[in-house]
């Protein structure tokens, strides 16, 4: 099995439906090319962070022919670039994710069942930066800049934000590179750290707009601690764990595939955390 092959074979694996000769030709790559195998883990996590974390809903009809109605248009006017860019796997990841959360959305939007097109939706930063954080680790989301000078990463945030961004000491982890993309037509600078394998994940929006709730979101059970002065820290079943803080108008948050104390012991953040 090469690596185009292994690509293609990384969703029925998750799914568990290979024949018992793929799946042994699958393992088989995986053991020798590291990549394919961040690759699986990638959307392995992704896949276990949406049976964790969403409720499944029945999707109304109307809103099921709707998107079959789009995708027949964009199919129409042709493969948007965004989507050229990017790779397979990737498109797996983010898809799985932003479908199941555009579907809560849509159905739980306040007027939903009144408006027959769609409504604005507001995104989640939690789960923004999940899918974000697997597609690093993936390998298929690169830094626009890099460097491990922290001087030099401030200096690629200069003027493109609104709130302060900081590129924060992660004790034993060196800063390699940074990021802005944007998430709900609001600016998201991230900053990556690594130490050998490891890598730390740290994003950095606008807490004024996320406590506004208009353009991004957070569950309220986030919101709350947040607002109180606390942090929030949740670990998942695989051992991966999201810490979010604030700093003045920033909201901050990083992503680590270890456990809660180890990653708290590596950030350099606020009293909360402490």
């Amino acid at each position: 099995m090469n690596c185009t092959e292994f690509d293609e074979q990384i969703t029925p694996a998750v799914d568990d439906r290979l024949r018992e000769d793929e799946a042994i030709a699958f393992r088989d790559h995986a053991s020798v090319c590291p990549a394919c195998r961040r690759s699986y883990e990638a959307e392995l996590s992704t896949r276990n962070l949406i049976r964790q974390r969403v409720h499944m809903v029945r999707t109304p009809g109307s809103v099921a022919a709707s998107i079959v109605d789009r995708l027949a248009s964009e199919r129409t006017a042709g493969t948007p670039a965004i989507f050229r860019r990017w790779s397979p796997s990737v498109y797996r990841s983010v898809l799985a994710v932003a479908a199941v959360v555009a579907a809560v959305y849509l159905i739980s939007s306040p007027g939903f069942s009144d408006d027959p097109g769609f409504p604005a939706m507001r995104e989640d930063v939690f789960a923004h930066s999940i899918v974000t954080y697997a597609g690093v680790m993936g390998g298929q989301m690169k830094p626009d800049i890099e460097s491990a000078h922290p001087d030099v990463l401030q200096a690629f945030f200069a003027g493109k934000t609104s709130f302060p961004v900081r590129v924060h000491t992660v004790r034993d982890f060196t800063p390699v590179g940074a990021m802005l993309h944007e998430s709900g037509g609001v600016p998201l600078a991230q900053v990556l750290y690594n130490a050998g394998n490891t890598t730390v994940y740290v994003y950095q929006t606008c807490w004024q707009t996320v406590q506004d709730g208009r353009k991004l979101q957070l569950p309220t059970r986030i919101l709350s601690a947040l607002r109180s002065g606390s942090a929030y820290v949740e670990e998942n079943a695989d051992g991966q764990t999201m810490v979010l803080w604030t700093e003045g108008q920033t909201l901050c948050g990083a992503v680590a595939d270890m456990h809660t104390q180890e990653l708290l012991a590596h950030l350099d953040v606020a009293p909360a955390l402490k």
